[in-house]
C-alpha cells in the first residue's frame, strides 16, 4: 500500500493561508506567495487522491512541481526576510 502525504507536512502553508488571509495581501511578493500556497496545497490534495487510486504514473510529474513550487516560496521568504534587514 502506498503511502499518503501526511497532513501535518502541509500545516505550514494552511497557516500561511490564514496569516495573509488575516492580514491582507498588501505586497506583490506576499500575494505571490499566496497564490502559490494554494497551487501546493492543490498539487498535494491531488497527489494524495492519485496515490489512493493506485494511479501512481502522474504522481511523479505532480511531486516535480511540488517540489518546484515549494522551491519558489522558500526563495520568496528568504528574499522577505532579506528587504526587512
Amino acid at each position: 500500500m502506498q503511502k499518503r502525504i501526511e497532513s501535518n507536512l502541509l500545516n505550514p502553508y494552511r497557516k500561511t493561508l490564514d496569516l495573509y488571509g488575516i492580514y491582507g495581501n498588501d505586497s506583490i511578493e506576499k500575494r505571490v506567495i499566496l497564490g502559490l500556497s494554494l497551487s501546493l496545497l492543490s498539487r498535494m490534495n491531488d497527489i494524495n487522491l492519485l496515490i489512493e487510486n493506485n494511479s501512481l504514473d502522474s504522481v511523479q510529474v505532480l511531486m516535480r512541481s511540488a517540489f518546484e513550487t515549494q522551491t519558489y516560496i522558500i526563495y520568496l521568504f528568504k528574499d522577505l526576510a532579506d528587504c526587512k534587514k
